[in-house]
């Protein structure tokens, strides 16, 4: 897939079959420092309720722009919500990363709050024709529903940022007959990659078309709801790449999926 991430300022790697639970984003401009966030489930449960967000995944870290925030997605609510601390999201951090490099500790962390207002921005999705819809957002994630049947697009997945098209060009991106080229698209915000030979590893590309340097908190939105799709699709055995030859039935995520 030479050059068809040409003209997107930023790369991560989202996993290879399972989706990854550590992300570190590379900037193209090298006064911007690499970042990385980190993914993990949440259980909060309340008894007798029907509210979202008793089980989501947290997608946590910090940007050039701004520190210690975080986007939660509850996939089966379908809603997304962002977030912001007043210290580092150890917790979220230790579950991605610590537990697999020493999994018989069991460390304490500092209590962390949000802050004033920390709920700043928060919206819905749908998904439509294999495609998830933000209409809130004015974001269009083309490609990733069927993606999840059908690994062999997970490549070719892009994010439209809608704002300003026309009624019929949005409705036709949500149309269930799409079609992927590699022509220049102002609208794509962002886009997935294999590169190497074969399918070796799955990037995001993604294009900042802002003033301040480095990823903005918009752009880990849509980052944060396809890496929460993946590994929540993952964990009920219905993401396609995640299933190895012959095997009916598998996921990494056997010790989360239990309680979810």
């Amino acid at each position: 897939m030479k050059d068809s991430c040409h003209g997107f300022d930023t790369r991560v790697e989202i996993g290879t079959r399972f989706a990854a639970s550590t992300y570190t984003l590379y900037s193209l401009n090298e006064s911007v420092n690499n970042q990385t966030f980190y993914l993990a489930p949440v259980l909060a449960p309340k008894f007798g309720s029907k509210e979202p967000y008793q089980y989501f995944h947290r997608f946590s870290g910090s940007t050039t722009n701004t520190a210690n925030f975080a986007i939660d997605v509850d996939i089966d609510n379908g809603v997304w919500r962002e977030l912001h601390f007043n210290g580092t999201d150890e917790l979220t951090k230790w579950w991605a990363s610590g537990r697999k490099q020493y999994p018989s500790v069991h460390p304490i962390f500092d209590n962390i709050t949000t802050t004033e207002s920390a709920t700043k921005l928060n919206g819905t999705f749908v998904i439509r024709d294999g495609h998830l819809w933000m209409p809130d957002f004015d974001l269009i994630i083309q490609g990733l529903e069927d993606s999840r049947k059908h690994a062999e697009i997970e490549p070719f997945i892009r994010v439209f940022d809608t704002e300003g098209l026309p009624h019929s060009r949005t409705e036709k991106l949500l149309s269930p007959r799409w079609n992927w080229n590699n022509r220049h698209d102002p609208s794509i915000v962002m886009r997935t990659a294999s590169f190497g030979h074969g399918r070796q590893r799955l990037d995001i590309s993604n294009r900042e078309q802002q003033k301040l340097d480095g990823v903005s908190n918009g752009s880990i939105m849509p980052l944060a709801v396809i890496a929460a799709f993946r590994m929540r699709m993952n964990e009920m055995y219905a993401l396609n790449s995640g299933r190895p030859f012959n095997v009916k039935k598998y996921s990494e995520y056997d010790d989360v999926k239990a309680i979810a």
